[in-house]
């Protein structure tokens, strides 16, 4: 970003200056001006305007949408953890983006050592909330998409989810649709327990009383028996979320950057992270 508003005097003139900022002017905007609480907010503002123009356009936004995560190296940063799988010391940046477009959608950071499963509903939670998007499908790598994760998208957002599968992954025994009443019926002396309940009803009561091992192995051993009737259709399926794989590496550095969005005859600016 530093480098696009040192040479591009129109991207300045955006942010209200009439010349070329120092580095260090804009250091000051950047970190203590803006932040990253100012970020989000100017990241909706324009997100907000860019859907607003598609919508316009006719152009369909986020019906599927792919999610990964990159790490960037932070060495002298106190608040940094040091993950030995990178062999960094950092953050990661968890990004979600539409499919047909390339836009971004919604993203967070975190430290380099949580767990990506644990924004995955929170991001797409967001999406549909605060932006109004709302994804059929959702492309995932393999650490978004544990059973637990299968479930929420499913049951809460109605998404599908195409995922990594791993090479030993396994089918759970006990996990279908018989195993789901049986595990129902041990709560038959709960309130709001009904007798002859369907299916999607003991998939609710399950999940209200926090009884969900069930249901995920249900939803992992849907998404990989999707996988095992038809291995190359489901590859060819999961391809897509190399879209945004070029958001990975580029000297492994979160660089904010602001890009002209150009849609129709429309030129509209994002603030992005990439």
């Amino acid at each position: 970003m530093f480098n696009d508003l040192l040479t591009d005097p129109t991207l300045a003139n955006v942010l209200g200056y009439d010349a070329i900022l120092s580095y260090q002017q804009l250091y000051h905007f950047i970190t203590y001006r803006i932040n990253s609480k100012g970020t989000k907010k100017i990241f909706d503002s324009l997100l907000h305007q860019v859907l607003y123009e598609c919508e316009n356009k006719g152009i369909r936004v986020g019906r599927e949408a792919i999610i990964d995560s990159s790490p960037f190296e932070m060495k002298n940063n106190s608040d940094a953890t040091y993950n030995a799988h990178y062999d960094k010391k950092g953050y990661k940046w968890h990004n979600v983006r539409c499919v047909k477009t390339g836009l971004p959608l919604e993203y967070h950071v975190s430290t380099l050592t949580d767990y990506d499963g644990d924004f995955f509903a929170p991001l797409i939670y967001r999406i549909k909330m605060v932006h109004d998007v709302h994804p059929k499908r959702v492309f995932a790598d393999g650490h978004y998409s544990d059973g637990k994760n299968l479930m929420r998208m499913r049951e809460f957002f109605n998404i599908e989810t195409i995922c990594h599968i791993d090479k030993n992954a396994v089918l759970h025994p006990d996990a279908d649709r018989n195993e789901v009443k049986r595990q129902y019926q041990k709560l038959w002396k709960s309130e709001l327990f009904k007798v002859g309940a369907d299916l999607e009803y003991m998939k609710w009561f399950l999940m209200l009383h926090d009884k969900t091992e069930v249901l995920e192995n249900f939803y992992h051993n849907q998404m990989l028996s999707m996988y095992l009737k038809d291995p190359e259709a489901y590859e060819r399926k999961y391809v897509i979320r190399e879209l945004i794989e070029h958001c990975v590496g580029r000297n492994d550095i979160l660089r904010l950057r602001i890009f002209r969005l150009t849609i129709w005859k429309s030129s509209l600016l994002i603030l992005v992270c990439m």
